[in-house]
């Protein structure tokens, strides 16, 4: 049986949090990002190399949310590069990622994958401005109720009731009287309704 020896620089121990990101149950992944944050010298390195792969895997993925729960801008400029030319999924997991990540860096990457993406990256920077909710977001997100695809228009209206359909009641009264998708029209009959200001 071999014991295994010190291991000073804890790069074991890094191995192991890594893997658990890949586990099925939520506990051992918790665990590991929990982890990988409480030491930021020795998972930073490792946790944007594993986001800058590109490659669509659970480990990639965890990997994405846990290097934006440390909310360093640095780091935007990684996660915002998974928004154009990934898989949908890392798309929608790059864009959920700088929706949670506090700085004005990630607000203004997603603005800018709603006026420059294409496909998903529109449609889910436009799903993720509305989750946080800044209000800076709201022209860019009155332009994407325009957009040529119904998928983008509905969240982009969608996203508007998540900062307050008042602000946007002459944009949304429009939709409910010309946008061709009656999903899209029927989201903004019922933001409308239910905005209470």
């Amino acid at each position: 049986m071999t014991v295994p020896g010190p291991d000073p620089d804890g790069a074991r121990e890094l191995q192991q949090h890594l893997e658990s990101l890949a586990d099925e149950h939520p506990e051992p992944v918790a665990g590991a990002i929990g982890w990988l944050l409480a030491h930021p010298a020795s998972s930073r390195p490792a946790l944007d190399a594993i986001v800058r792969s590109g490659r669509d895997d659970a480990v990639t993925r965890q990997a994405i949310r846990a290097f934006a729960a440390f909310h360093d801008e640095n780091d935007v400029a990684a996660i915002a590069a998974l928004l154009h030319g990934s898989t949908p999924g890392l798309v929608w997991v790059a864009a959920s990622a700088l929706a949670s990540h506090r700085s004005d860096a990630a607000l203004h990457a997603l603005i800018n994958a709603v006026r420059e993406g294409d496909g998903a990256a529109v449609e889910a920077a436009s799903s993720a401005l509305g989750v946080r909710a800044d209000e800076r977001a709201r022209p860019t997100l009155e332009a994407a109720a325009g957009h040529r695809t119904e998928s983008v228009r509905y969240r982009a209206v969608r996203s508007l009731g998540q900062l307050g359909a008042i602000s946007s009641a002459a944009l949304l009264r429009n939709v409910i009287a010309h946008d061709p998708s009656p999903d899209v029209r029927r989201e903004a009959r019922l933001l409308l309704a239910s905005d209470p200001a």
